[in-house]
């Protein structure tokens, strides 16, 4: 694959934000709500045939699309914060490690957030060509990104709150 649209390191550091505090090892509860939640709900939805409609597709293609080019803009203001974290000359130097390293992983989960709205793009254009007998699994797929999307962008929601509440207490 070429190195211009390798999404691994993507991939590799979102995951690598569901990690307990504590111990440093990968949270199964995370690991339960972020994966096996997302799929069990495609699965429920391939056994109960759900259909999605051109009207509800057109919906769903739109609504990503906007999350995309939003969270883009996150990621730019997560940036921005970023660099004024280095010249912040209050902060003790524990603090500031501790603000980066929550900025690097809002960033990643956001990353992962357009990379996962993408790729609901994608299989909501296909579904709209698709042959009958891949319907279902294309749903189920759509059901699985559509659900890990939320989740992911409810968590980088909650770490982007709390990061700037501190800021609000100083």
């Amino acid at each position: 694959m070429s190195t211009k649209i390798d999404i691994s390191c993507i991939l590799k550091d979102h995951f690598a934000t569901m990690r307990n505090e504590r111990t440093g090892s990968f949270d199964w509860n995370d690991g339960l709500l972020f994966i096996g939640l997302p799929t069990v709900m495609g699965v429920v939805a391939f056994y109960a045939r759900v259909n999605l409609d051109t009207n509800a597709i057109a919906i769903m293609i739109t609504a990503a699309s906007i999350f995309s080019g939003l969270l883009i803009n996150v990621l730019v203001l997560i940036y921005s914060i970023n660099q004024k974290v280095d010249f912040d000359n209050k902060m003790p130097k524990e603090m500031v490690n501790l603000e980066k390293n929550f900025l690097k992983e809002i960033f990643a989960n956001l990353s992962f957030a357009i990379l996962t709205s993408l790729f609901v793009i994608f299989c909501l254009s296909l579904l709209i060509f698709s042959p009958d007998w891949l319907d279902k699994g294309l749903i189920a797929i759509i059901i699985v990104l559509s659900i890990n999307f939320i989740l992911t962008v409810l968590m980088a929601l909650k770490r982007i709150h709390l990061l700037l509440n501190e800021k609000f207490k100083t």
